[in-house]
């Protein structure tokens, strides 16, 4: 996973960027998407890759604060390692990740 500060799609030029194109970014990247958008995963699911990993909150609308304390629980219960090759699920009640590539 590359190392380094959050990349915003509009701060790297990919703002009107297909989904694909952004998932290969992130791939080539090393990074990892944060997303509420559903269809990043379905993406990966139907191309069977097995990066860049995606962590997807689901739940409903949260505040920043709400945010930075999913993201942290996130970060603490889950490797690096395991991000940048699952999709995880996020909502306030758990966090379940799946391994990439998804059959």
């Amino acid at each position: 996973m590359a190392a380094g500060m959050t990349r915003y799609t509009p701060a790297i030029g990919l703002d009107r960027a297909s989904d694909r194109e952004v998932l290969a970014w992130a791939a080539r990247e090393g990074r990892i998407i944060v997303t509420a958008d559903t269809d990043f995963p379905h993406l990966l699911v139907l191309t069977q890759e097995s990066t860049p990993g995606i962590i997807l909150f689901r739940g409903g609308h949260y505040t920043q604060e709400e945010m930075k304390g999913l993201m942290a629980r996130v970060l603490d219960a889950i490797s690096a390692d395991t991000l940048a090759r699952a999709i995880c699920t996020v909502d306030n009640q758990r966090i379940r990740c799946r391994t990439l590539p998804l059959k």
